[in-house]
């Protein structure tokens, strides 16, 4: 929107019939273009289908019957800021470890970020997630052609879309295209439903379910067990993973014990899961 005030009616040399208005980019030998305002007693213009975030050079003139005046100084402004319309480019996205995803990414060229850059935003989402988006900010870096930024605190040997867009003081720009990563694998989490039933004098039955994180592929199972603080009694069996309950043997009567059951997979023995309290076997039937 332009303003302005009508020449003093000393200047004004007869009754003024309207107002050319001249406007162009700034500092640039481009063509300028005009309009005509035919009412004397309009002083206001909104200028419209400018390029966002612009500098313009603009010029106002009157007129009357014996023709045009001198315009004004030249005012110089600069249209309001606006989202950019590419996403960076480049993106590239690759996991690291377990829990954390490295992004790098070039910044869109300078005509369509459209504003001052304020950075980016690097998404992941899991595939059937799309509504839960992990979302890091991050400065722009205007030293390097190259950008790097990571994601950390996700979910273990999981499938995401990861993406990187740019943004302004107005919004956001588009997102580019997703790419399909997935975190390393890392040791499984504790066992589910740990019980203990048919309990005797020497002996129980230990069931379990799968860990509910798995974290890779299961290979199989390790159970242990030991008298109360006192490890150099501990018994060690491995399991393949198609097992889930296994009868421990050879206890002594009133004795406590400890058990624990881990996960194994290809990156080591996972988290123990304990029993809630120790176990005592009771005694024997005579």
């Amino acid at each position: 929107m332009i303003q302005w005030q009508p020449p003093p009616e000393s200047h004004q040399n007869g009754p003024l019939q309207g107002y050319i208005i001249r406007y162009c980019l700034s500092g640039l030998p481009v063509d300028c273009q005009m309009k005509n305002i035919t009412n004397p007693d309009q002083t206001n213009l909104l200028l419209e289908d400018l390029i966002i975030w612009t500098n313009y050079e603009i010029e106002v003139a009157a007129y009357n019957g014996a023709g045009q005046g001198v315009y004004s100084p030249k005012v110089t402004e600069w249209t309001l800021q606006g989202v950019p319309t590419v996403p960076p480019g480049n993106v590239q996205a690759e996991a690291v470890n377990s829990t954390t995803v490295r992004f790098t990414w070039s910044a869109p060229s300078p005509q369509f970020i459209n504003g001052i850059n304020q950075g980016y935003k690097l998404l992941a989402w899991e595939p059937s997630h799309e509504e839960d988006v992990t979302l890091v900010t991050v400065r722009p870096n205007f030293q390097d052609s190259v950008h790097v930024g990571y994601i950390a605190g996700l979910k273990k040997f999981t499938e995401y879309f990861t993406c990187v867009l740019c943004f302004t003081t107005p919004g956001d720009g588009p997102r580019s295209t997703p790419l399909r990563v997935r975190t390393h694998e890392d040791t499984p989490g504790p066992v589910g439903h740990l019980s203990f039933t048919e309990i005797l004098d020497t002996s129980l039955k230990v069931s379990w379910k799968d860990p509910p994180e798995k974290n890779g592929l299961l290979t199989g199972y390790r159970i242990s067990w030991e008298e109360f603080n006192r490890t150099n009694t501990r018994v060690t069996h491995y399991l393949p993973n198609i097992t889930q309950e296994y009868r421990v043997t050879g206890l002594t009567a009133l004795t406590t014990y400890t058990i624990q059951v881990a996960g194994n997979d290809l990156q080591g023995q996972g988290h123990c899961r304990p029993p809630p309290f120790p176990l005592v076997c009771p005694p024997a039937i005579s």
